[in-house]
């Protein structure tokens, strides 16, 4: 296994779209309808956090090709990552 510097996100962790049994991981009212990793970057990098998007498929939806994104965070867990994305995601799409 290679080394990685930072947590792996998918979309499909913010995707309104896709029940939690396929890999969604925050609530609905956290959710977006189909975010990309750029949207998810974009939150990352507004949130203070550094990162890159990589290509790749999410294992559970091998077929959506929508990358994958890994970001470094110190002093965060990956739930708390996601959560705070999540949130910031929400924050950018009713703007």
């Amino acid at each position: 296994m290679l080394p990685r510097e930072g947590y792996v996100l998918w979309p499909s962790y913010f995707n309104k779209k896709i029940p939690k049994r396929l890999g969604r991981r925050v609530p609905k009212k956290l959710a977006v309808s189909n975010p990309t990793a750029k949207d998810i970057l974009k939150a990352a990098k507004n949130l203070g956090f550094e990162g890159h998007i990589e290509k790749g498929s999410y294992p559970r939806l091998w077929w959506l090709h929508e990358g994958k994104i890994i970001i470094k965070a110190e002093g965060l867990n990956k739930n708390e990552l996601i959560r705070r994305i999540a949130e910031e995601l929400v924050k950018m799409r009713s703007q």
